[in-house]
């Protein structure tokens, strides 16, 4: 049995978006900013994700640029359309493809209202992830198969916020 845990991240604020596809909005000067604060507190929590998986947005990879400079090793990102304003469903079936012998700290990057409402599922708490927000959550499983299983029994250690 092992401890996993799950950060489940929003993208930092994007542009309004007037006159363009909402998939292609970038991240503000001011979300880059807010991503770049949160992932220094994921750092001194000594919660450093060793695989990250992300929605194919513009705002997301954006995102995960702004992640890759406060780490202390870059990830290799994984950019996928299933995860771009998906519910619990979507990103439960991300998780049950991951080994957990490689990795028991994953990061996953999306959108809301999809990723506030699945760490409330997960967690049985009520998650609220504001711009660029974190929810850091911890269950005992073998595998992550197993443990996407366990909606209602995984921890939130905490929200971080910019």
């Amino acid at each position: 049995m092992a401890t996993l845990r799950l950060i489940l991240m929003r993208h930092g604020e994007a542009e309004d978006g007037r006159g363009m596809q909402d998939h292609a909005r970038r991240l503000t000067a001011g979300g880059t900013a807010e991503v770049r604060r949160v992932v220094k507190a994921l750092v001194a929590a000594q919660f450093v994700p060793t695989k990250a998986v992300s929605s194919d947005s513009t705002r997301t990879k954006d995102t995960a640029v702004c992640v890759n400079l406060e780490l202390p090793v870059a990830l290799d990102w994984q950019f996928l359309p299933d995860l771009y304003l998906c519910g619990l469903d979507k990103i439960q079936a991300v998780l049950e493809r991951l080994d957990a012998r490689k990795h028991q700290t994953v990061l996953l990057v999306g959108h809301n209202p999809g990723f506030s409402a699945a760490g409330t599922v997960l967690t049985g708490d009520n998650v609220s992830l504001a711009t660029a927000a974190a929810a850091l959550m911890t269950v005992d499983a073998q595998s992550w198969k197993e443990a996407v299983q366990l909606t209602g029994a995984w921890t939130l250690d905490r929200i971080i916020t910019p």
